[in-house]
């Protein structure tokens, strides 16, 4: 469903915890991602990315806008943050953080 780098998943290893990727309705062209640690319920027909001390949550009904997406760390002499690259995207902001689909 989803794809870590390895930069990525060592950021997330050393954070620890849950967290849940999913998207909401906003951002300048319709979607932006939302990344952030949960303690909610988890469904049986979730997907669950399993890493070294951690998990990502993903929502089934989040399939359409997140399958296959690769989620990168980044850290470089601007900032330091994730990285999108969502196949499922027609188009994006300048920064990355939001999109649009079909």
């Amino acid at each position: 469903m989803i794809k870590l780098t390895e930069s990525a998943k060592n950021k997330f290893s050393s954070t620890g915890g849950r967290f849940v990727f999913e998207v909401n309705s906003r951002g300048c062209n319709g979607f932006s991602y939302h990344l952030d640690h949960y303690d909610g319920p988890v469904e049986d027909d979730d997907f669950i990315y399993h890493g070294d001390g951690f998990e990502i949550i993903v929502p089934s009904m989040m399939e359409p806008y997140l399958g296959g997406t690769e989620l990168d760390w980044v850290d470089d002499l601007m900032a330091s943050h994730f990285v999108f690259r969502n196949p499922n995207a027609q188009s994006s902001c300048g920064c990355g953080e939001s999109f649009s689909c079909g």
